[in-house]
């Protein structure tokens, strides 16, 4: 069953082992907040306030197996001040991402994220790719190495590739400075953009003509297909410490170098557990099309493959960028049968496994309504995560502290 974001007394005191009486001393001494909750007389207890303190009170009373876990769904490790989530919703610097999602470009998305005012203007960017045209080697010098790829590998995996045979060209990047600028960020993030156009059409693209967003112009002659890629990667740039994230930030505490960072990101993006499941949602999508969202279901059961519907432990009352997802394409894509598909399969999905469909849909369907020939759902995700890699990036790099986890041994 899906949880619900807030708990009644009695179901926050039982959960806590408390009377009632405790819980309201909690409230009044700020340990708990009590909210109102829509539809409902009686006053709430957020969730994630009551397991808190179920941690707190584990780690009172055993210190040491709490500690093992942290790092599972723990505790922050990390003061960061790029995203943070609150009361089920996520926040980029502080701004909701519903606001984000409505009003911004992709060059205030970055100057947000980045807190580099400067670099939103698109001018910024044409003078910037003016500048180091002549300095960095370009993509299609790396592209000779497309021979020795398999037949149908992604712009994800080449990226890859990339980025190391950058790491050597870039002679500046052997010299990994404590900070990081953010022309630096800017000219990589505008290198790993621009490649799309010559490891997905195999031919150099316009370049930076007005803004960012006509880097995808080649890929997206559609300007409502252009639009909804501005949305996928506003809504899937930034999300709090996640794996890869977390991981760039790992390296960048060693005083790695950007391209360093970069790969280590990619490569935990990469795997099952964390980008895995974008492509399986846009598997299915791919093979389920012409068919009644009941009858691809039933087909899955048959299968005995699992239904893609893990749901998120932040979100007990859905992921927010699936519920801003969904509302966008019910006003902007109805007369597409695809996103009808996608809505509909999803919602039926969410039904018979008590989940939200979370940002694995968002990408999924995104990717299949965008250029499924040229950009998978992973493709989309990397190019969107870059730029909040980018910023964990520069934000790690102003501390003066290394990660580094201890680890615990018990005698057998």
């Amino acid at each position: 069953m899906k949880k619900s974001l807030y708990l009644t007394a009695e179901e926050a005191a039982e959960a806590l082992n408390i009377q009632k009486d405790t819980l309201y001393a909690y409230v009044s001494r700020g340990r708990l907040r009590s909210v109102e909750v829509p539809h409902q007389k009686a006053r709430g207890y957020l969730r994630e306030d009551i397991e808190k303190l179920q941690q707190r009170k584990r780690l009172r009373q055993q210190p040491t197996q709490e500690v093992q876990q942290a790092l599972h769904w723990g505790m922050p490790l990390l003061q960061s001040d790029i995203s943070h989530l609150n009361e089920g919703q996520l926040f980029y610097r502080h701004q909701p991402l519903p606001t984000v999602a409505d009003g911004s470009t992709l060059e205030s998305l970055i100057a947000l994220l980045w807190q580099a005012p400067e670099v939103d203007t698109p001018l910024y960017w044409k003078a910037l790719k003016n500048e180091t045209s002549q300095t960095i080697t370009p993509v299609s010098s790396t592209a000779q190495f497309a021979s020795h790829f398999p037949a149908g590998t992604s712009w994800f995996h080449k990226m890859q590739v990339s980025l190391s045979l950058w790491t050597i060209q870039d002679l500046s990047a052997a010299i990994a400075p404590p900070t990081v600028s953010t022309q630096a960020c800017a000219t990589l993030l505008l290198r790993v953009w621009s490649s799309i156009n010559d490891y997905a059409l195999k031919q150099t693209g316009p370049g930076i003509t007005n803004t960012l967003q006509d880097l995808f112009c080649p890929l997206l002659p559609d300007p409502l297909q252009q639009e909804l890629a501005v949305k996928l990667i506003i809504l899937t740039a930034e999300h709090e410490l996640n794996l890869s994230s977390f991981t760039a930030r790992c390296v960048a505490s060693g005083h790695g170098n950007l391209y360093q960072s970069l790969i280590a990101a990619f490569a935990a993006l990469g795997t099952p557990r964390q980008g895995g499941h974008v492509l399986q949602i846009q598997h299915l999508l791919k093979h389920t099309h012409g068919k009644s969202p009941h009858q691809a279901l039933q087909e899955i059961r048959q299968s005995g493959a699992a239904i893609p519907m893990p749901g998120h432990p932040l979100y007990p009352n859905g992921d927010p960028r699936w519920h801003y997802f969904a509302a966008y394409l019910s006003a902007h894509w109805q007369h597409h049968p695809l996103a009808r598909h996608g809505l509909a399969l999803a919602a039926l999905a969410s039904e018979a496994c008590g989940e939200w469909p979370t940002l694995d849909w968002v990408l999924g369907i995104g990717a299949e309504l965008l250029c499924p020939t040229h950009l998978n759902a992973l493709d989309w995700f990397a190019l969107a995560r870059t730029v909040g890699w980018l910023a964990h990036i520069q934000e790690q790099a102003k501390q003066a502290e290394m990660i580094r986890p201890r680890g615990h041994w018990e005698p057998h």
